[in-house]
């Protein structure tokens, strides 16, 4: 996996979904996103100026789903449908 000059996660966008290593609270754990989610994942963090930890952290500290892959899915849904009008 290649990464950031802010050290974050970056994977190849032609790799299909596989884990990646974030620290959520400071720990290091594995969360399997689709390369889709990850870039909209850098992109929110980019915009919002905060690391993907920090996001990742945020989300599953917040967020009540089964399993912390799934509570960050839902909070980048939820980012993105309060920053976009339903058509």
């Amino acid at each position: 996996m290649r990464q950031s000059a802010r050290n974050q996660p970056q994977p190849p966008l032609d790799e299909k979904m596989r884990p990646y290593n974030v620290r959520i609270e400071g720990r290091r754990t594995s969360v399997r996103l689709e390369p889709r989610e990850w870039e909209i994942l850098r992109m929110i963090c980019q915009r919002e100026g905060i690391t993907i930890h920090q996001f990742c952290t945020s989300a599953v500290l917040q967020r009540r789903e089964h399993n912390q892959t799934a509570r960050i899915r839902v909070a980048l849904l939820d980012y993105l449908s309060r920053r976009s009008p339903v058509a």
